[in-house]
């Protein structure tokens, strides 16, 4: 790599981008074509920046159309508009602390956290607000926007923003809402409970697993292995290998088995 020429690297740097894309493109398109809302929900919340633009375009390759027009079809017009609010928000560069002691922390805009609460905090007696206007609201706040507001909720009112979302949504944009918040306030949590469900209920590949767990860099498997023990009483390692045992599972468990090993200091 000392040798390489800098348009080359560059060149390269695409190449494997285009390869990533390609295969979340192809993921997207299999749950999306399958109803599967829980998949198409998980790939979408963790996207960043530009990332998924060069997915959108790979996925127009796959099906013809636009992935939003798809979701609409399969999942209705909310839940496209709440899922493409969410995509567009996270396209919006955080910029991060440039102090010795904190540097890399990514630094919370307020403003529209403070909007979000006071304007809820009105609502809060009052059964105006809808399910609509709730998904409007959060869909606009960035994770870190979003565990902010949670821990506003513990500090002045003594109780979880979980449980706004649960009094004041249902269904299938319940599910979205709870999604997104889980997401925000407990990645590892999340996909702890992404990974069970979808071994336990059938809804995937073993392809499919091993690029939800290997492709999304921000993923501490560590901890995610760690929180399923802890939640579920057995290494997701062993769930793994006992759903798709003699299914050229090797790569995904020693993946597994390695993070489960290794030792924190």
């Amino acid at each position: 790599m000392e040798n390489i020429k800098p348009n080359n690297l560059k060149l390269l740097i695409e190449d494997l981008l285009t390869d990533i894309s390609i295969l979340f493109a192809e993921e997207l398109y299999k749950a999306i074509s399958t109803s599967n809302i829980q998949i198409t929900t998980s790939l979408l919340i963790d996207f960043w920046g530009d990332e998924f633009d060069q997915v959108k375009n790979v996925y127009k390759l796959y099906s013809n159309e636009s992935i939003w027009k798809s979701i609409e079809e399969r999942f209705g017009k909310p839940t496209e508009d709440f899922l493409q609010c969410v995509v567009e928000t996270r396209k919006v560069k955080i910029k991060q602390e440039t102090n010795e002691d904190t540097f890399g922390k990514p630094i919370v805009n307020m403003s529209e956290v403070n909007k979000t609460f006071h304007y809820l905090l009105k609502q809060k007696n009052s059964t105006n607000i809808t399910e609509q206007q709730l998904s409007n609201l959060l869909c606009k706040l960035n994770p870190f926007q979003l565990e902010a507001l949670d821990m506003m909720y513990q500090q002045d009112l003594k109780r979880t923003f979980f449980e706004v979302i649960k009094r004041r949504s249902s269904g299938q944009m319940h599910d979205l809402l709870l999604s997104l918040y889980t997401y925000s306030v407990n990645k590892p949590m999340y996909f702890a409970t992404l990974f069970h469900d979808v071994l336990h209920k059938e809804l995937i590949s073993v392809l499919t697993a091993q690029r939800l767990l290997i492709f999304r860099s921000e993923v501490d498997l560590q901890l995610v292995c760690d929180i399923y023990e802890a939640l579920y009483g057995t290494y997701l390692s062993d769930d793994v290998k006992q759903k798709y045992f003699g299914k050229q599972d090797n790569a995904l468990t020693n993946l597994l088995k390695s993070e489960e090993t290794t030792v924190v200091y």
